[in-house]
């Protein structure tokens, strides 16, 4: 019977109401197989999703991309370089241009979020909590932390009347090489991998390529925010590898282990919105929507709980934001990546190279990690602000800059580059600092071939 009522629905994609003469065991194949058709890109993905919006497990939500995006599709569709595309553009009209603006939806999962297994809350949802940690290994963790940070090299010590801002601006996510591959990190990397295996065993083995793809981790930064510091905040987004960097079905993760003692973090997501997406097909970077759409995907956005010890992972494409609060303790966590992946080689190219010379670590989606914004070289260079909200210290980013780094290694070679004005000479830190040997501060220990090939994809 459950067979003839699915077949028939195939054919017509009619009378949804049928579906619900299901027997549960029927039903719950049916929604189980549908999800694996979204998530894994493959099949009838357009049957798939109508099953599953009769079945009240997802609904679809169409907009128009935005702006950039239809510039981009003007761009392409016309073989125009950049300076002849912006030309052209400017001379349409709204509705001309809006003849480049897609058709676009977003998935949204409808279900229930309760009794989901991890894989299953990934597949469906869009993300899973792992545990790594035991709460009471939580204040050896934080300690070793602290002790990794207060070592860095880069940095001045003894600085009075205030804590050391490592990395401007609220999210506070560092940029400095030594983050990368303290002992601390590379050390909690592993125990995070350990902890993963068998949920991406369980991704992998759901795969119909299983026996070709592998699972490889993306090295990215230890956050630590201040009490009182908030990020900036970022509207709806998706972050997207260059898919000059991506094999066919290819799946890159992120994620961040929390390493706070007590308070839960939090991650703002719309569930569901990864569902039927070809990593390779969405605009790299930080790929935002236009205002019509987020009005319309906010109302189902989420807060996904991740406790103390806890690692969320999450498809690094799906729909999230970043919330502006002000921390009410100091923060920290460890920000992680996955890829699974057919391929053998590094997802980022310069990774064994980075990994040899102790640099800063280009992330997931592409892009390198400063140590301060764009806006505090273009408004703050010279006009103080408070980079600890709570805490009565003004600085400019060249003060900071000059209170904060060492001016060069141990061997002189500039941390720090002097720049010259009408009125004075400084000194400031680039946003993207080098490698701790460009610098010739001594290394951590070298990477070893069985730490290296952590980084690069393997058979688990």
């Amino acid at each position: 019977m459950d067979l003839i009522i699915i077949k028939e629905f195939c054919k017509t994609q009619k009378n949804g109401s049928e579906l619900q003469k299901l027997s549960q065991h029927g039903r719950q194949i049916l929604i189980n197989e549908c999800f694996s058709c979204l998530s894994q890109k493959c099949g009838n993905q357009a049957v798939a999703s109508k099953f599953l919006q009769e079945l009240g497990e997802i609904k679809e939500i169409s907009f128009l991309s935005n702006k950039s995006e239809g510039f981009s599709e003007y761009m392409k569709i016309n073989e125009l370089n950049v300076k002849a595309a912006k030309k052209g553009w400017k001379d349409l009209t709204k509705l001309e241009q809006l003849k480049f603006r897609k058709i676009k939806k977003v998935r949204v999962y409808t279900g229930t979020h309760d009794n989901l297994s991890q894989y299953q809350s990934l597949k469906r949802i869009g993300a899973a909590i792992i545990k790594v940690i035991d709460v009471k290994d939580l204040p050896e963790s934080r300690e070793k932390f602290q002790e990794a940070v207060e070592s860095f090299p880069e940095y001045k010590r003894g600085v009075e009347g205030h804590p050391i801002v490592h990395a401007l601006g609220g999210f506070a996510a560092f940029g400095n090489p030594s983050s990368f591959h303290n002992p601390f990190v590379r050390e909690m990397r592993q125990k995070m991998r350990n902890a993963v295996i068998p949920l991406f065993k369980t991704v992998i083995e759901s795969l119909y390529r299983k026996n070709d793809t592998k699972l490889e981790m993306l090295a990215d930064r230890m956050m630590f925010r201040h009490k009182s510091q908030a990020p900036s905040a970022e509207s709806w987004h998706r972050d997207v590898t260059p898919s000059e960097f991506l094999s066919e079905h290819d799946e890159v993760y992120g994620g961040w282990i929390n390493l706070d003692l007590k308070h839960d973090q939090y991650f703002s997501y719309i569930p569901g919105s990864h569902l039927g997406l070809d990593l390779r097909e969405l605009r790299e970077g930080f790929a935002s929507l236009s205002h019509e759409a987020i009005n319309l995907v906010k109302p189902h956005k989420a807060k996904f709980k991740i406790p103390p010890g806890y690692m969320i992972v999450f498809p690094q494409y799906i729909l999230h934001e970043v919330v502006s609060s002000k921390a009410k303790y100091n923060m920290m966590r460890l920000f992680t990546g996955w890829r699974t992946t057919t391929s053998n080689d590094y997802l980022i190219p310069v990774t064994p190279q980075r990994m040899e010379d102790q640099g800063i670590m280009p992330l997931p989606s592409g892009h390198e990690p400063p140590v301060y914004s764009a806006n505090h070289m273009l408004f703050f260079k010279n006009k103080p602000f408070k980079p600890i909200s709570d805490i009565d210290w003004k600085v400019s980013t060249i003060q900071w800059s000059a209170e904060t780094f060492k001016e060069t290694g141990p061997t002189g070679v500039d941390v720090t580059i002097q720049h010259k004005r009408a009125d004075a000479v400084y000194r400031l830190i680039p946003r993207w600092m080098k490698s701790l040997k460009h610098y010739e501060f001594p290394l951590y220990n070298v990477y070893d071939h069985k730490e290296m090939a952590l980084y690069r994809p393997q058979n688990i």
